[in-house]
């Protein structure tokens, strides 16, 4: 037992590891580190950043002012309420990528296969073809939060029409 006052080194101090097994793992880690680090980086950079773009308020900036802001922020995917030419024509050849909306006030005509196709070729094809990178069509916009049961049948029924006539 160790005098009295005087802390006794046996008494539950774990065992240090000899000074080359610390180097040892102080080393395999800074050999791992810069392997660490990369593979971070790679799936930082794989990631990708989205946002929804609203234009249901006042003084917005113009479809080309939000166009230089998102790509400068890095943001690569945009899901727009509608449709909208000069948003998509803002944003051709810029790489990022779209998803469209057919908006409330359209989709009970949706349902007919022929209205589907005309939507489409109007809203969506021209711009796919001028370089555009749409990449989804949604039906709606929080249909089922109202009480319009009209519009809430119609929903499934307009989404297969416009699947339908996507595959043409």
């Amino acid at each position: 037992m160790a005098a009295a006052g005087k802390p006794s080194r046996t008494a539950s101090a774990p065992p240090r590891a000899p000074f080359y097994k610390l180097a040892a793992c102080r080393f395999v880690l800074l050999l791992l580190l810069p392997i660490i680090l990369t593979e971070q980086t790679g799936v930082a950079e794989a990631l990708s950043i989205g946002v929804n773009y609203g234009q249901i308020a006042n003084n917005l900036p113009s479809p080309s002012r939000v166009s230089w802001l998102l790509r400068s922020l890095r943001i690569s995917k945009v899901k727009l309420y509608d449709a909208d030419p000069n948003v998509l024509r803002a944003f051709l050849g810029t790489g990022v990528e779209f998803v469209v909306a057919i908006g409330n006030e359209n989709v009970q005509a949706m349902v007919n296969e022929a209205a589907a196709q005309a939507w489409l070729s109007q809203h969506v094809v021209p711009y796919l073809r001028a370089g555009a990178r749409i990449t989804c069509v949604t039906v709606g916009n929080e249909v089922f939060k109202g009480n319009d049961t009209a519009l809430q049948a119609a929903v499934l029924p307009a989404m297969q029409s416009v699947h339908r006539a996507l595959g043409r």
